[in-house]
């Protein structure tokens, strides 16, 4: 099961702005997919909850079963392990901290500080939602 980065928060007015409708509207669609109970909170530990791009922030996959008695069901304190990857992403959309299910923050992406915005080679301007490394990876 995915979590988007809108559940975080439900901004109903600046979903149905980016998209086109009313909050309205938007409420009862997300409803209607089950997703609206209630907002979720920080659920990727960013300290942002107001985004609304519908990038994933977190995957939840089937609980391990632990044999009983293990030293890891001792650890966990039950025999089932749940097992979720969260992502947290910079202001581009690109993922900037990844946690994997061991809770093991990921050294393989880029940082926020290795991230600049391209420039249009015609004009010099930056590019909406683009970034690339400063190394030119």
């Amino acid at each position: 099961m995915y979590t988007f980065d809108y559940e975080e928060a439900f901004d109903f007015a600046a979903i149905a702005a980016r998209l086109g409708g009313n909050a309205v509207e938007v409420q009862t669609r997300l409803a209607a997919t089950g997703m609206c109970g209630a907002p979720l909170g920080d659920v990727n530990g960013d300290g942002v909850t107001g985004q609304i791009d519908g990038n994933v922030v977190a995957s939840d996959y089937p609980s391990v079963h632990l044999l009983p008695g293990s030293n890891q069901a001792g650890i966990e304190g039950t025999t089932l392990q749940p097992i979720r990857e969260s992502v947290a992403d910079n202001g581009f959309g690109q993922p900037v901290r990844m946690v994997d299910p061991h809770t093991q923050p990921s050294s393989s992406v880029a940082t926020h500080t290795d991230l600049r915005p391209i420039r249009s080679p015609i004009r010099g301007q930056t590019a909406a939602g683009t970034a690339r490394s400063p190394r030119g990876c």
